[in-house]
């Protein structure tokens, strides 16, 4: 009888490594096959749709490989470069953040200028108020310019312990917010065990996001998983999202909730809803824009625009509303390009509407899949380009240059509060709280009253309001009441961000939870999450029966809102006994298996006692029972398994293998 030589199969599978590894490097779009083009010549190699312009308005040498790009309130494009990528030094490195700024009032940045220099594989960046923020391995340092002379002369570390093993993602796509937040992409593998601030650690594994304050006084995370997240993009809702590498090219952010990532389990309560079925023909996926202007024809407005630069690509998308809950629907290409080399690594909205894209000019793409001491691998060239309308569709309105905000009175800062274009409104509410401060509380606390005001000015202001100086009682209400629900929503999120919601609870649990628009419910669910009551189970209960099966971002945002309030208030099984319909039963049973802990562990044993027919989450049920049970019930819980399932052989398999680990992860034997 033949044997096996078992000592052949990692020569095999070596083989098999190797020769899939030689495949990925003969693939066009991660090799590609030609030489490089200069900027002139790849011009000519773009494919657009009709009536728009592609222009260049950087390239090597005076950028190295741009990884992010920003514009600030001046109108400045920031851009941090590099040409240390794939490799970090030990030292100061030979990488840049600089900016560009328009010298002729055409609203387009025609001179660059490095402020700081020496970084190491710089990613994030973000302009604020009298100082630049950015990452550079190991830590997130604050950049000021004291002299006026363009160039940083002062840096300090606001957050370090930043994992860099891998460095093709690390900390990416800062995303300052009217909340005073910004949001941030935590890349693939690395471990960061982050200090700073006036907390204890924040540990990240691999792809997350995080928020922190431009301060440095605080930083914590926003969600779990994402394999390597790279880009994030608010709408004017205050919807956060972002773009990923090997999951789905796009996901609209829950707080709280855990997505797919290599291996990683969930929160018991399942991933966060998904909103897209394709892949745009790659894994690799970098850079996010949800268009909000009117710079772009009306057609293109609401679109999310999503950088490819597997593909040399900007994907485009349409976002159909299901409640709260956005589908992606794949429409053609924003921007091709026949250059294999283009390489769009991160998009961002200019203040004046149009799209400028950051090019990785390089031959090879792929930090895993294509060896990184690959020869071709460029390591210099870099282009950042400018798409703009100029066609002859009349919805669509000319690229105007923003004002410099960081000189406008209070009066043209709030006009700006109802810009078309988000980025302005963004950056005009954060100057008028950063630089006015409390001066613009009275001017904004009018505005807000005026009638003819548009509903996006009236939902910055508020945000103004509430963190200079807090929305009284009264504004609370007439806002809850405003006829648009833009402004409905940014109140409960505003409100959410108070340390105890006090009298405006009851605005929430009335109003808010039961609004006719369920993009408000869906906020106020958020809200009620991070601010626990006993009071709040009724009405979370309530919006939850309420929501259509097809929201799914609204159901989930609901459960991670229970689950919190449920396991922080313990004694699950006599909270639940308040509802006692078998529908609330059955919510309630899917909210425990977020909890983990034997208070919720002897509620769902309750509910298991009863079943007489297969549940269709058995195997997970007592798999969660045997896990988080008190010992002392273990052998019940096997005597109601074996009684259960008596005489179903599929069925006591299933039990089985959900017990078995439970039994594992307790460490019994």
């Amino acid at each position: 009888m033949p044997t096996t030589n078992y000592y052949r199969f990692p020569f095999l599978v070596m083989v098999f490594l190797t020769s899939h590894v030689a495949n990925a490097q003969e693939d066009p779009n991660l090799v590609a096959p030609t030489d490089p083009l200069t900027a002139d010549q790849q011009i000519k190699q773009f494919h657009l749709p009709p009536g728009f312009e592609i222009q260049l308005i950087a390239s090597d040498p005076d950028i190295g490989q741009p990884t992010n790009i920003q514009f600030d309130s001046q109108g400045k494009l920031w851009i941090n470069s590099t040409l240390e990528y794939p490799y970090p030094v030990e030292g100061p490195g030979r990488d840049r953040l600089s900016f560009m700024e328009d010298t002729n009032g055409d609203g387009v940045p025609d001179r660059i200028q490095t402020f700081a220099d020496g970084l190491n594989i710089p990613i994030g960046v973000a302009s604020v108020h009298c100082s630049v923020i950015a990452y550079s391995i190991p830590s997130i340092d604050r950049f000021i310019d004291n002299d006026g002379d363009g160039s940083s002369d002062h840096r300090e570390t606001l957050f370090k312990g930043f994992g860099f093993r891998d460095t093709h993602g690390m900390a990416s796509s800062f995303r300052p917010w009217i909340d005073g937040w910004i949001y941030a992409c935590h890349g693939f593998s690395n471990d960061s065990n982050i200090e700073g601030g006036n907390q204890s650690s924040v540990s990240m594994n691999s792809g997350n996001t995080y928020r922190f304050r431009p301060d440095g006084s605080r930083l914590e995370q926003w969600t779990w998983g994402q394999v390597n997240p790279y880009g994030l993009a608010f709408d004017s809702w205050g919807n956060l999202f972002s773009a990923d590498c090997h999951t789905k090219p796009a996901f609209m952010l829950l707080r709280g909730a855990y997505y797919h990532s290599f291996g990683k389990p969930h929160d018991g309560l399942g991933y966060g809803p998904e909103m897209i079925d394709h892949f745009h023909g790659s894994t690799g996926i970098a850079g996010i824009v949800a268009y909000d202007a009117k710079h772009f024809p009306a057609e293109f407005r609401g679109n999310l625009f999503i950088g490819n630069p597997v593909t040399g690509r900007v994907n485009r998308d349409r976002l159909d509303w299901h409640g709260s809950s956005p589908k992606a629907i794949e429409l053609p290409d924003l921007i091709s390009c026949d250059d294999r080399w283009f390489r769009p690594v991160d998009i961002t909205l200019a203040p004046d509407g149009s799209l400028y894209i950051a090019d990785f000019y390089n031959c090879i793409i792929g930090h895993y899949e294509v060896r990184l001491n690959h020869p071709r691998r460029d390591r210099e060239r870099g282009r950042i380009w400018r798409l703009v309308y100029t066609g002859d569709d009349k919805s669509a309105q000319p690229a105007k240059p923003m004002p410099n905000l960081k000189r406008s009175d209070v009066k043209a800062l709030i006009e700006r509060l109802g810009d078309s274009n988000i980025t302005v409104r963004v950056l005009a509410t954060n100057e008028l709280v950063d630089r006015v401060g409390q001066a613009a509380v009275g001017p904004v606390r009018k505005a807000i009253q005026d009638t003819d005001s548009s509903p996006q000015l009236r939902a910055h202001a508020l945000w103004v309001i509430e963190r200079l100086s807090g929305l009284t009682a009264a504004e609370v209400r007439s806002l809850a009441m405003d006829s648009e629900p833009l402004v409905r929503t940014h109140l409960v999120r505003a409100l959410g961000t108070r340390q105890s919601l006090g009298d405006t609870r009851a605005t929430i649990l009335d109003r808010l939870t039961q609004d006719d628009h369920s993009t408000v419910v869906r906020a106020a669910a958020e809200v009620l999450g991070w601010h626990v009551d006993a009071a709040n189970l009724t009405p979370l209960m309530v919006a939850w029966q309420a929501s259509a099966r097809e929201d799914t971002h609204r159901i989930h945002q609901i459960r991670i809102a229970l689950r919190n309030n449920l396991k922080e208030l313990g004694d699950f099984p006599s909270r639940a006994g308040n509802f006692a319909e078998a529908d609330a039963k059955s919510r309630l049973l899917d909210i425990a298996l977020g909890i983990s802990n034997a208070d919720s562990a002897a509620f769902v044993f309750g509910v298991i006692k009863s079943f007489k027919d297969r549940h269709p989450r058995e195997r997970d049920l007592y798999h969660y029972v045997c896990r988080y049970q008190t010992e002392d019930q273990l052998g019940e819980v096997y005597q109601v398994a074996r009684q259960n399932t008596a005489g179903d052989i599929g069925r006591q398999l299933e039990v089985l293998r959900g017990l078995y680990q439970g039994i594992q992860e307790r460490g019994k034997p």
